[in-house]
């Protein structure tokens, strides 16, 4: 449950590297004498990272010598339900909330990050409940639609406006680059010689632009809920399930990382790996061959040791000549004649090789 909650609305980030050292002060009040946790996203799960005493008065302090990596944070509280998110991008951070709605309750009382990040959660949760209002309104028999659908109107448009002003303002700040990357990209209305849309031309817009607003170079965002869903739509619903295509949409996505040193480097490659190496699909196989052959073979896993090296190479080996379209290995075999035959002697469209032992159970059922 914590995890669906927090993957809708959790934002938080800590420059890399930017401080030797973290000190988060946490007041919560109806909150003592027990243990929060503290847990990031990390590939779209969430890992508890954390663990802190809550004192008498409420207070409750995540200190250390190490830098957090750049992340999406929460504190938890002890039902593991109830949570509030931190960005973190200062040495120092102190925050007052409430057991109770500890969002909505939220004062911030030393984190730049945090006073922009929790203005911004305001705002949008005060639309959505307008919108909500005005969507029950909207299904009451007898409703006024047109006036309520303007009023609808006029709140996205704010709404727009006011997101807008928000990221020029804060363009510096790791909050609003994770609002950007959230954002879907405008795609611009493609039209026929009839006057109707060109769905095509606007489908192949938004694949091209589909990651026009996430900065592949920073490092920071793989610890947010948005990049791996944006990661997989690309693959499974942009890209044409077709082996090449699939490769080449991989290429493309390691390509915009900063460098093959990286951590979102790393991330990209053992994500296809993950999701390609084993596939129920016919042909797909063919996509492991490709990003073993363009990383594993190259000598580009630097993440691996020798024995994990060495096992994927092993399965490369074996698979490369078994994919679909490929020449299979010729069998010489005896036949029940006890003359060698050949399979590449044999003459025909196709070729059906069935394999079978005398002494297997399977193969006499």
């Amino acid at each position: 449950m914590i995890k669906k909650a927090l993957l809708l609305t959790a934002i938080i980030s800590t420059s890399i590297g930017a401080f030797a050292q973290h000190d988060f002060t946490f007041r919560i009040e109806g909150l003592s004498d027990t243990t929060v946790y503290l847990a990031n996203y990390f590939g779209g799960k969430m890992y508890y990272n954390d663990t802190t005493k809550v004192d008498e008065n409420g207070i409750a302090i995540f200190k250390g010598e190490k830098t957090k990596p750049g992340g999406i944070y929460a504190v938890i509280f002890p039902d593991n339900q109830t949570y509030f998110q931190v960005v973190v991008n200062e040495t120092k951070i102190v925050m007052e909330t409430k057991l109770v709605n500890p969002e909505g309750n939220m004062v911030v009382k030393v984190s730049k990050e945090n006073k922009a990040f929790y203005e911004y959660l305001t705002f949008v949760n005060g639309v959505q409940k307008r919108m909500v209002k005005l969507g029950n309104d909207r299904s009451v028999e007898g409703a006024d639609t047109d006036k309520i659908d303007a009023e609808i109107k006029k709140e996205q448009g704010e709404a727009e406006i006011f997101k807008a002003s928000y990221l020029n303002k804060n363009k510096d700040l790791f909050a609003a680059k994770v609002l950007s990357s959230s954002s879907e990209i405008t795609v611009p209305e493609f039209k026929n010689e009839d006057g109707t849309m060109d769905d095509t031309k606007r489908f192949n817009y938004y694949h091209d632009h589909f990651f026009d607003n996430v900065d592949l170079k920073d490092d920071r965002l793989l610890r947010t809920p948005i990049l791996d869903k944006k990661i997989e739509t690309y693959l499974t619903q942009l890209t044409p399930q077709t082996p090449d295509s699939i490769c080449k949409a991989i290429n493309y996505l390691t390509s915009q990382t900063a460098n093959d040193s990286s951590l979102m480097y790393k991330y990209i490659v053992q994500f296809a790996t993950n999701r390609y190496e084993k596939s129920d699909i016919m042909g797909m196989d063919a996509v492991f061959i490709c990003i073993a052959e363009n990383y594993y073979s190259q000598g580009k896993a630097w993440w691996l040791n020798d024995e994990q090296l060495t096992d994927i190479l092993k399965l490369y080996n074996t698979r490369k000549n078994l994919i679909v379209g490929k020449k299979a290995e010729n069998i010489i075999l005896m036949d029940v004649d006890s003359n060698w035959k050949s399979l590449y002697d044999v003459k025909a469209k196709y070729t059906v090789v069935i394999f079978w032992d005398p002494n297997c159970g399977h193969c006499k059922k």
